[in-house]
C-alpha cells in the first residue's frame, strides 16, 4: 500500500463518526469506561480496560493471537519489518581423522525472544522525546494491511462519584477482513441514535454501501442503508481500527518510553503517560488529577493496546450540564490479526430493501 493510501486512510478514518450516528452529544465526546457490550447476530464483545487481558471475538471460532506477528512478507517488506531474524552462516567443518561438518545453527524468530526488540529510538516512529505520531500511524496502517484481517474493541465511560444518574458507558467493536472483503461495526451504549441501544453496520468490497441495523433500548429494530464515504474497500477496511470516531487517541497523552513487556508470548514496546497534551477531546473536564495511560506497540508500529483513566469535573458530556466530578476511563485493543473471519449478517438483505424503499 503506497504512501498516498496511508495518508488518505489516516484522514478518512475519522469519517466513521459521520457514518455511525454515534456522538457524545452537543459536539463533545462522552467520557470513557469499560462496558460489557453483547452484539447480536452471533457476535460477542467483552471489552476490558486491563491491557494485559483484553480480548474480543466478533467472529465465531476465531482465536486470539499475538498481534506482533504479521503474514508472509510481500513487496518491500524486509526481515526487520516482519520481525524475523536473519539466519547466521554455516560454520566451516573442522578436519579430523574422519572429517565432519558442525551442524548449522537454527535461526530463532526475534519476536519469540523476550526483550530482543531493537532499541525504541531506532524506530522511525519514535525518538528520544517520545512518539512521532505521523510515522506511528503510517506504520500502524501498514501493519493492518499486511495482516489482512483484525478485530478491534474500544470502551469509554464516565462514573460520577456522587450521582450515578450521570454514569456513561459505551463500546465500539469491529471485525475486518481484506481477503473476504467484509467489515462489521458495532456500537452500543448511550448516544446510539437516541438513548441506550445497539447500532450495527456492515459493508463489503464491490458495494460502496453501509447497511445498518439499529435496536433501541425498548427493543425496536429498524434497518437502513447509506453510501459509504469511500468506494475503495481498502480504505473502509482501515476505518474499522478506530477508537469510536477517530484513530487510537495516542495524541491525547504525553507518552514516554517505559521499556518492553511480554503479552501472549510476544515482546511489545511499552509507553506510559501521566500528563495530557491538550490536543484531544478524549481528555476533558476541569481540575484534572490522577491521569494514567499505557500504550503497547508492536515492533512493526501497530498500536496494539491503549488504556487510560483520569479524574476531572465535567460540565457537559452529552446529556446535561452537571458539574459532576468523577472518573473517566477508556481502552482500545487490536486482536486476531490475520485470524479474523467476518460472517455476512442475515439482516443485510432486509437493510438493502429498506434503503431502496426510503
Amino acid at each position: 500500500m503506497g504512501a498516498t493510501l496511508r495518508v488518505v486512510a489516516l484522514v478518512l478514518v475519522v469519517v466513521i463518526a459521520g457514518c455511525s450516528g454515534l456522538t457524545g452529544g452537543n459536539g463533545t465526546d462522552a467520557p470513557d469506561q469499560t462496558p460489557a457490550a453483547t452484539p447480536t447476530d452471533g457476535t460477542s464483545v467483552t471489552p476490558t480496560d486491563d491491557t494485559s487481558a483484553m480480548s474480543t471475538d466478533l467472529s465465531p471460532g476465531a482465536t486470539d493471537r499475538p498481534t506482533s506477528e504479521t503474514p508472509a512478507a510481500t513487496g518491500t517488506a524486509t526481515a526487520a519489518t516482519m520481525g524475523t531474524a536473519t539466519p547466521t552462516g554455516t560454520p566451516t567443518a573442522t578436519p579430523t581423522a574422519t572429517p565432519t561438518a558442525s551442524p548449522t545453527p537454527t535461526a530463532t524468530p526475534t519476536d519469540a525472544q523476550p526483550g530482543e526488540l531493537p532499541p525504541v529510538e531506532e524506530q522511525a516512529w519514535a525518538n528520544e522525546t517520545g512518539l512521532v505520531l505521523s510515522q506511528l500511524f503510517s506504520a500502524h496502517f501498514d501493519a493492518l494491511n499486511e495482516s489482512g484481517s483484525y478485530t478491534s474493541a474500544s470502551t469509554r465511560s464516565f462514573r460520577p462519584f456522587n450521582d450515578s444518574r450521570y454514569t456513561f458507558e459505551g463500546a465500539f467493536a469491529s471485525a475486518a477482513s481484506l481477503s473476504q472483503g467484509r467489515l462489521l461495526f458495532n456500537w452500543s451504549g448511550p448516544g446510539v441514535v437516541s438513548g441506550d441501544g445497539e447500532y450495527l453496520q456492515y459493508t463489503e468490497a464491490g458495494d460502496p454501501t453501509w447497511y445498518s441495523r439499529v435496536e433501541n433500548a425498548s427493543g425496536v429494530v429498524r434497518y437502513g442503508s447509506q453510501n459509504a464515504s469511500s468506494a475503495d474497500f481498502d480504505i473502509r477496511y482501515l476505518q474499522g481500527s478506530a477508537y469510536f470516531d477517530g484513530p487510537p487517541p495516542v495524541e491525547a497523552f504525553r507518552f514516554e518510553s517505559a521499556g518492553t513487556v511480554e503479552r501472549d508470548g510476544r515482546t511489545l514496546y511499552r509507553f506510559t503517560a501521566d500528563r495530557p497534551t491538550g490536543q484531544s477531546r478524549v481528555v476533558q473536564g476541569g481540575n484534572l488529577t490522577d491521569l494514567s495511560a499505557t500504550l503497547l506497540v508492536t515492533r512493526d508500529g501497530l498500536v496494539k493496546r491503549l488504556s487510560f483513566e483520569y479524574v476531572s469535573t465535567v460540565s457537559n458530556y452529552g446529556r446535561t450540564n452537571t458539574g459532576a466530578r468523577g472518573r473517566t476511563a477508556g481502552s482500545f485493543a487490536l486482536t486476531d490479526l490475520g485470524a479474523t473471519t467476518v460472517d455476512r449478517p442475515d439482516w443485510v438483505d432486509e437493510a438493502r430493501e429498506a434503503g431502496e424503499e426510503s
